[in-house]
């Protein structure tokens, strides 16, 4: 069993306890298999633990507090003795036990112990001659029986001795000790001081929560002037900018907070912790007390994806956000673990002069690695890696993604989904026409934003801006084009309105951009372009969800690729409602739909011979655009990537409808893959015992004709982890497979936030803190907590140490 070492303190030369420490509670102290049976049997037998060196203070409180209890009709056990040459047997009952409370006995042992002497009295007891009688109760049992009672009898003369009251008051201090954990011993000796850490902790307490709601709301902390005493009686309507650190603690103060002005003013200067300096501290603590709390979540789930992309911020500095994902309480959970200096990581502060800080695949992989190392987080139990798709990341021979898979062997790539359709939407809106209607586009709003009486103008009318068609923000480049179609005859119109104005600059350039609208081209490509954002923009918000799981995400692209081989294969139709659109708006704008000009030899240009402009428009743009997208779409998002490894199998969905042949061949695979993990969770599990708990599964969605639920957290959270071990532990594994990293994306939106132009000279560790209070602003902070910290890392002039 092991023991926790405590302090010892001494009363006199003979009393001695062992204080038990203040984070010691039962659940905290191992429990050997004896200690189980003796709480199962509510006593606990001291027998056990006397021959013990080591014996914890849990153990010591429950042998104090329920010793043996004999049951009714219980037979004790009795001694032997010659008596004028006769055997006189001496029995051990219940009266003994009565009349003296201290005694107790070891069904173990077959004798009695004095519960007190034996844990707490001097280990010298019982050593000298004239003690021997002490020491059969104390160091050893009692297991003759004659002459315990009376006046002289041996329990009487025991109870009697000085070493005996000195270790019923140790055992007395200890009991009390151990129900007061906070009352250490160097706060019994001064209550005084007990009293005082309280009051200087109270005082801190207002300070540590005001910079959590500065950290969590984003709120710049400092001003022009931020040093120097808070309340000046002599200058109270003082104009200088203190910042709004100082400015919300003369709030709290205005609003009675007694506590904070009386530390304030009656604190020396050194001791107020108001300063740059603590405030750099404090919100340090604050992150640390967050990654705490991560990772007390992350133990529960025990696996985890890494999510993780780079970004340059206003200070050119190279930041990586990491983000991990896991299950904790069968809820999906991806939380941001903070920004890092890339270069920082791989170069340090020292760099020969002619070398190049290049930060390529391998060096990213591995600073992704140290991340996770320097957090302990055990990069063994990482399962999956989410990262978009550009060269650095996916390399086969120096890929971030590569690098890691070295240190984590079960970790499986997920292509970033969002990015993936991102792309193929790029790739298949590269036709002549579309990519031109993308650069009229394009210039259109940098002209309206290029003016502030452009975009006056264009507000009165549209009543809003026009969006950037951002390549990077996926929502708002959908929701750009979509908005710019649907008000293209108000811009037309505002256009014309610039067109007359005296700015030469502005009317030429107007007249230049409704020329370009107004064309047969132009119009049909935005229809088109139109028709397949309508039908990409609702997985572009979908792929954005953090409970989004891969099964899912797969189901979803699969019904996108279903609705566009439909759409292809009724191309005449589906065009001629585009058509009809068409018409409509171009005779709203007086525009002749007309076929462009044909040429003898294709080279610039759709050359396809057509008798109608219908027909024309829909063999060059609208075919070929849908059968780019189909076939960008089919090669990003493979067959390995929507069946998820073949994890899929045990959703019920597609369980029941497997044939047995395909079932077992995926089974096979997956035992190969995650048979450490599944050896983890039942070292006795086999192939053939994981092929049959999966055959159980399945009966069970057979039975149960449960087929329908197609949400993989549903299915998880139906799984037996006692009837179905390895099917849970691989349901959490592919509920742990991110589809996006959009939660990153949005840090770096965060980044913006933090560090803006005004606040560019940030440290990093600061930013770090900051980043991490801001980000997770769902993960609850305990103020105690980040005070303790604080009160730990280093002496303080206040005494705030519990």
């Amino acid at each position: 069993m092991t023991s926790v070492v405590h302090d010892d303190f001494c009363t006199n030369s003979t009393l001695q306890i062992n204080s038990p420490s203040t984070s010691e509670k039962p659940y905290a102290s191992t429990i050997s298999y004896e200690d189980f049976i003796d709480c199962t049997n509510e006593y606990y037998d001291i027998g056990r633990y006397k021959e013990k060196s080591n014996i914890t203070d849990f153990v010591k409180k429950r042998l104090l507090e329920n010793p043996f209890c004999s049951p009714k009709n219980y037979v004790f056990p009795f001694s032997e003795h010659n008596k004028q040459g006769k055997v006189v047997k001496r029995y051990l009952n219940q009266s003994h036990l009565d009349k003296y409370s201290w005694l107790v006995y070891s069904p173990s042992m077959k004798g009695v112990y004095c519960k007190y002497c034996s844990l707490f009295a001097s280990n010298k007891v019982g050593e000298n001659r004239c003690q021997i009688e002490s020491g059969m109760l104390v160091s050893k049992p009692l297991t003759t029986f004659s002459k315990l009672l009376g006046k002289n009898g041996l329990l009487q003369k025991h109870q009697n001795n000085k070493y005996h009251i000195n270790s019923v008051e140790s055992a007395k201090l200890f009991l009390n000790l151990y129900d007061k954990p906070q009352l250490e011993i160097q706060n019994i000796l001064s209550e005084t001081r007990l009293a005082q850490i309280n009051e200087n902790r109270q005082r801190l307490l207002p300070i540590i929560d005001t910079i959590i709601t500065l950290g969590k709301q984003n709120i710049a902390f400092r001003g022009h002037r931020d040093d120097g005493t808070l309340l000046d009686t002599s200058n109270t309507t003082s104009i200088a900018n203190e910042g709004n650190f100082r400015e919300i603690l003369k709030l709290r103060i205005r609003a009675g907070d007694k506590i904070l002005e009386n530390h304030l003013k009656n604190a020396s200067s050194n001791a107020t912790y108001i300063s740059k300096t603590t405030q750099n501290l404090l919100i340090k603590f604050c992150g640390e007390e967050i990654m705490h709390n991560i990772k007390s979540f992350l133990n529960y789930s025990k696996f985890y994806s890494i999510l993780f992309d780079e970004t340059t911020d206003i200070s050119t500095i190279s930041q990586m956000s990491v983000v991990i994902r896991y299950i904790y309480n069968s809820e999906v959970r991806e939380d941001f673990i903070g920004f890092f200096d890339l270069h920082y990581i791989n170069f340090g502060t020292e760099l020969v002069a002619s070398a190049e800080p290049k930060i390529d695949g391998i060096k990213l992989g591995r600073s992704v690695i140290h991340v996770l190392e320097m957090n302990n987080i055990n990069v063994k139990d990482c399962i999956g890696i989410c990262t978009d798709t550009c060269n650095v990341m996916t390399s086969q021979l120096r890929g971030a993604v590569s690098e890691i898979q070295k240190s984590a062997n079960l970790a499986v790539r997920v292509p970033c989904y969002n990015h993936s359709l991102n792309l193929s939407l790029s790739k298949c809106l590269e036709g002549q026409f579309i990519r031109n209607c993308f650069g009229i586009m394009r210039e259109v709003i940098a002209f309206f934003h290029a003016s502030a009486k452009r975009s006056y103008v264009l507000k009165n009318i549209l009543k809003s801006k026009l969006s950037k068609l951002c390549d990077t923000r996926w929502v708002e480049r959908h929701d750009s084009s979509l908005y710019f179609e649907h008000n293209l005859c108000l811009i037309v119109d505002t256009l014309k309105n610039i067109r007359t104005w005296n700015d030469t600059i502005s009317s030429t350039k107007a007249g230049l951009l409704i020329n370009s609208m107004l064309t047969s081209q132009f119009l049909i490509s935005l229809q088109c372009i139109t028709y397949i954002f309508s039908k990409t923009i609702i997985l572009s918000n979908m792929f954005q969800k953090k409970s989004l799981d891969l099964n899912l995400a797969g189901s979803y692209i699969k019904d996108l690729l279903n609705i566009l081989k439909s759409n292809r294969e009724n191309a005449e139709a589906e065009f001629s409602d585009i058509w009809k659109k068409t018409k409509n708006l171009s005779s709203i704008l007086n525009i002749d739909l007309q076929i462009p000009r044909l040429v003898d030899n294709q080279k610039n240009r759709p050359n396809y011979s057509a008798n109608t402009p219908e027909d024309y428009y829909r063999i060059s743009t609208f075919i070929p655009m849908l059968d780019e997208v189909i076939l960008d779409i089919k090669t990003r998002f493979d067959q390995n990537t929507t069946n998820a490894f073949k994890l899929y199998v045990l959703i019920p969905q597609y369980l029941v409808e497997m044939e047995t042949a395909d079932l077992n061949v995926a089974l096979s695979e997956l035992w190969s893959k995650y048979f450490s993990i599944l050896i983890e969770c039942n070292p006795l599990n086999s192939e053939i015992c994981f092929k049959s708990e999966v055959t159980m599964w399945r009966a069970k969605w057979i039975r149960d004709n449960n087929n329908q639920l197609k949400s993989l957290q549903d299915v998880y959270a139906k799984c037996d982890e006692e009837i179905y071990p390895s099917c849970k532990t691989l349901l959490k594994i592919l509920l742990c497979l991110p589809i996006s990293v959009a939660s990153n994306e949005r840090s770096f939106s965060a980044l913006r936030r933090l560090k803006t132009w005004l606040r560019n000279r940030m440290s990093e560790e600061r930013l770090l803190g900051l980043a991490l209070l801001h980000v997770n602003r769902d993960i609850e902070i305990s103020k105690e907590a980040v005070l303790n910290r604080f009160a730990t890392n280093n002496k303080r002039k206040l005494d705030i140490l519990l």
